[in-house]
């Protein structure tokens, strides 16, 4: 009897390890891992996009919705990544709200866990092969449109969580 129970517990302990395993792999994979508040989105750090290298600097003019859509432009977690422009807000971390400022700035949004996070891609116009990337929470509320998130609101050197 007592090696029945023995086998019973054992049983229900990998059970549940196994149930528990099951749901940080899925959990991850759905970005449910990454969506709670005070998360960073990593589908933001994916979404950056691959400018078109010059002589001098990579030009972010015209990386819009419509230009990375059509280039497929990043996926994450297995997860292909939508772009909308800047007056549209994100939906969810893999819906991600862009708007290039100018040659040198390159900003997007994207909702996780029911807030906003931003990342600001700034070249240094005087040398431009140097710059930084810059990241934002935003208060709870403000929509997640990218043309909110520029280098008055996107100022932080840390991914923020």
């Amino acid at each position: 009897m007592n090696r029945r129970r023995w086998r019973l517990i054992s049983a229900a302990a990998l059970l549940i390890g196994a149930a528990a395993l099951a749901a940080l792999l899925l959990g991850n994979w759905l970005d449910l891992g990454q969506s709670g508040p005070g998360t960073y989105p990593g589908s933001l750090l994916w979404a950056i996009p691959k400018a078109a290298p010059s002589a001098t600097f990579d030009d972010l003019t015209g990386r819009d919705a419509t230009y990375l859509n059509r280039h497929n432009n990043g996926a994450y977690q297995g997860e292909h990544l939508t772009y909308v422009p800047a007056s549209r807000a994100s939906t969810g971390p893999t819906v991600i709200s862009v708007h290039p400022i100018n040659p040198y700035m390159w900003a997007a949004t994207a909702l996780s866990g029911g807030r906003c996070y931003g990342i600001l891609i700034a070249e240094q116009p005087t040398h431009p092969a140097y710059g930084n990337n810059y990241y934002a929470v935003f208060p709870q509320g403000t929509p997640c449109e990218a043309r909110f998130a520029g280098p008055s609101t996107v100022r932080d050197l840390n991914v923020p969580g």
